[in-house]
């Protein structure tokens, strides 16, 4: 009896539609400013469910948001706090600002992609500033998990070389790519110092051929390249690269909350 009611719970339970998500965003306006916020009366009083342009991360979020929901708005809703906020809490002071940060403390719907090919080869330290990014804010409270203005982290990567052989054994299906920058990339993009995970993209597998879907902000727009073009623009910015299966069996919770500790 067990049995039947877990596998009738699977059934029920749809697989996550990134094919639908993504074309829903194909000719979305991109710029590099415009984020999500928490609302009126919040810190950040940015509408927190609709942006007039996307950049990487929001349309990352928007684009795996609408992949889990059940098409309506409510859904959504539930499921972009949950990717975009820790323990699906509403706030500034809880939202997954840095994706180092992310992939430690909660990285649902994100999981290991369980391959030879794809074990990180390469190990970068960076020294996350808290400080400096809290002060680019005007922002005078603490981060959720916060252990000090300064946090170390070790992040584990894919070499450039690890990384195209990791692409040639991936199981057809989507998949969330960042990339580790080099010095080059931060002198230009970074205003708070050292950073081990940018840049979010969804990959897309099918019959052999692999498929990167990002919003370009060099482009001006959400495109879709060939790997093994898009690996050589990206040659001389990047260190190496961070790969993630998204868990299709992902829950939310019914209802978020706001963040009690949120600076107003």
């Amino acid at each position: 009896m067990i049995i039947f009611w877990i596998a009738l719970f699977q059934l029920s339970v749809a697989a996550p539609n990134f094919e639908s998500a993504i074309v829903e965003t194909q000719s979305s306006p991109v710029s590099l400013l415009p984020e999500f916020g928490e609302g009126d009366g919040s810190f950040n009083p940015y509408d927190r469910f609709k942006v007039p342009s996307y950049n990487c991360m929001t349309w990352f979020q928007w684009v795996v948001a609408t992949a889990y929901s059940d098409g309506t708005q409510q859904d959504f809703e539930r499921h972009l706090d949950a990717i975009r906020y820790y323990k699906q809490n509403v706030g500034f002071d809880t939202r997954k600002h840095f994706i180092e940060r992310w992939l430690i403390y909660e990285p649902k719907p994100l999981e290991s992609v369980e391959l030879p090919q794809c074990n990180s080869d390469r190990v970068h330290t960076v020294d996350l500033r808290l400080d400096l990014f809290r002060e680019h804010h005007r922002y005078s409270c603490s981060f959720y998990q916060e252990s000090g203005p300064i946090e170390q982290i070790v992040v584990p990567y894919l070499s450039k070389a690890q990384m195209a052989s990791c692409m040639n054994h991936l199981p057809d299906g989507f998949y969330a790519l960042f990339m580790v920058p080099n010095d080059k990339w931060l002198s230009r993009w970074s205003s708070v110092g050292d950073l081990a995970s940018v840049h979010a993209m969804i990959v897309h597998r099918t019959h052999g051929q692999v498929m990167v879907y990002q919003a370009s902000i060099d482009k001006d727009a959400v495109v879709r390249e060939h790997w093994s073009g898009l690996e050589a623009r990206l040659a001389s910015v990047a260190r190496g690269y961070r790969i993630y299966r998204f868990d299709s069996d992902w829950s939310v919770k019914p209802e978020s909350t706001m963040s009690a500790s949120e600076c107003r």
